[in-house]
């Protein structure tokens, strides 16, 4: 009808980005210089790696970020669905990873199923987002727990559908070891 047409026209003329040829061929040589599957967005900080092993034999990772030992709060970040935990620590701007070791916390970047530092995502699969929230989220917040002791706080930032399946697994009650969940 007129009207679709009408809407439709000015629908694309609003949200088309006005971005010419050249404006673009210029973007991507700083595109391809933007490092991935690094750290080096962390500043003054101690990494370590813990590989983990889900029930159903997948190798997630967990790293922990630290700048003092004895900090009693720690921070979880959870990525979402083709991200990683490089989202947390993007060298080319402040990252909110320096935050939090700024304000003194420990800093947890967990890498799971869904992570696109990982090769799960890469071929057809089987698991589903009861498989993260029954098996990856709680192994997670299970060894941050045993690490830190049962003083300390544990706070988790999760994101997109790693967010879902956190919060999937926190009202299954299987997230005991939580203080504080921003979703």
């Amino acid at each position: 009808s007129q009207f679709t047409n009408f809407f439709l026209k000015k629908v694309l003329e609003v949200y088309t980005p006005k971005v010419s040829i050249r404006k673009v061929e210029e973007l991507i040589p700083r595109a391809s210089k933007i490092l991935r599957h690094t750290d080096v967005g962390i500043h003054n900080a101690t990494i370590q790696s813990y590989p983990i092993e889900t029930p159903d034999k997948l190798w997630l990772n967990l790293r922990k970020i630290s700048r003092k030992e004895s900090s009693k709060n720690s921070i979880l970040l959870i990525h979402g669905l083709t991200s990683s935990s490089d989202m947390y620590i993007m060298p080319e701007h402040d990252n909110i990873t320096n935050y939090f070791l700024d304000l003194g916390y420990t800093v947890w970047l967990y890498d799971f199923r869904m992570s696109s530092r990982l090769p799960y995502n890469l071929t057809k699969h089987e698991y589903s987002f009861d498989h993260v929230a029954s098996y990856d989220m709680p192994l997670a917040t299970s060894l941050i727990r045993k690490e830190i002791g049962k003083d300390a706080k544990l706070n988790v930032i999760c994101h997109c559908l790693g967010s879902v399946s956190f919060t999937m697994s926190l009202f299954a009650g299987l997230q005991t070891n939580v203080d504080s969940v921003i979703s």
